[in-house]
């Protein structure tokens, strides 16, 4: 109980301060994008290049792991695109972005500042490769099954060359490279710029955090809660109990990383599977009221989890 009062309770108050900052406009949309743009080219960007800097790469590094989260989020996927196409007839690409919210966690903004708060530094590496196999899996399948819906052929080649351009471009994941290339070097940062990255990077938490509230207000509602439900559902439970049968059942890993594992999948929907929506300009205000009514359930269900996981 004291890891959700003094860790997990402060970190949803902040989501909520930025909410109400939004909600009574305190912030205006120019503030809010300021904010959201300073985490994601800057803060987040300082915090993951001095976080894997610091790791030993090799000795932390876990395939299982890998298979544990990316095989847990690949069954919640499908299952929830297999539930959407039978029980609401919903088309190919509102079914594809219905198993991308079921499986992608806002890993981004509320998972590493918060499983770094809870777990150290030894989460960081955990927190990017679920980054990096989340945009590589979901981007890809996601894509490929909107493109075929509309009609569209693109090559496989096509899209992952898509995929793999945007991720070249994705500050988070060049500086995690950043970061892992420097650590493989003998040298040490000079001791002013290693502390102007930590005091940078400091500000990534409650910076994002409070954007993340900041960024839920005005989103579009959609009435069909049946559909909002299932993937709100999905993510909040199906994709950590998947996650966990393979982590601790299956593949028997360590339980400090496959507790890690498990409260990533249960993080509530990213901001990501509404861009993907308004990209193509289909199932937005679905995805937009999926990823407010996860994030508002997160409070009760990833507070839960730490309960049952988050060392005493």
């Amino acid at each position: 109980m004291e890891i959700v009062l003094n860790i997990a309770l402060p970190f949803f108050a902040l989501i909520f301060c930025g909410y109400a900052a939004g909600h009574f406009r305190v912030l205006g949309e120019a503030a809010i994008s300021g904010i959201n743009s300073f985490v994601y080219y800057f803060a987040l960007p300082a915090l993951l290049f001095v976080k894997m800097s610091a790791i030993p790469i090799m000795e932390l590094f876990d395939w299982r792991f890998v298979v544990a989260y990316s095989g847990g989020g690949l069954f919640t996927y499908l299952l929830c695109l297999v539930l959407g196409r039978i029980l609401f007839r919903s088309r190919l690409a509102e079914g594809a972005l219905q198993g991308m919210g079921a499986a992608f966690p806002n890993v981004g903004y509320l998972g590493l500042p918060l499983l770094i708060a809870i777990y150290g530094d030894k989460a960081a590496l955990p927190a990017v490769l679920v980054l990096l196999f989340d945009n590589l899996i979901n981007l890809s399948l996601t894509t490929a099954l909107i493109e075929a819906d509309q009609g569209r052929r693109r090559s496989l080649l096509g899209i992952l060359w898509t995929v793999a351009t945007g991720l070249a471009r994705n500050p988070l994941l060049v500086a995690t490279a950043a970061g892992l290339a420097w650590g493989l070097t003998p040298l040490s940062l000079l001791t002013p710029v290693e502390s102007f990255f930590n005091l940078l990077g400091n500000a990534a938490g409650p910076c994002a955090l409070f954007a993340l509230g900041a960024t839920l207000v005005g989103r579009p509602i959609s009435d069909n809660f049946a559909e909002v439900a299932l993937i709100a559902g999905c993510k909040l439970f199906v994709h950590p109990l998947a996650t966990a049968l393979l982590a601790f059942q299956v593949l028997a890993m360590d339980p400090l990383m496959a507790s890690i594992a498990v409260i990533d999948a249960a993080l509530p929907v990213a901001a990501n599977v509404f861009v993907m929506a308004n990209a193509y300009g289909i199932y937005t205000a679905r995805t937009s009221t999926a990823i407010l009514v996860s994030t508002a359930l997160s409070v009760l269900t990833v507070s839960a989890l730490l309960l049952l996981l988050a060392p005493s």
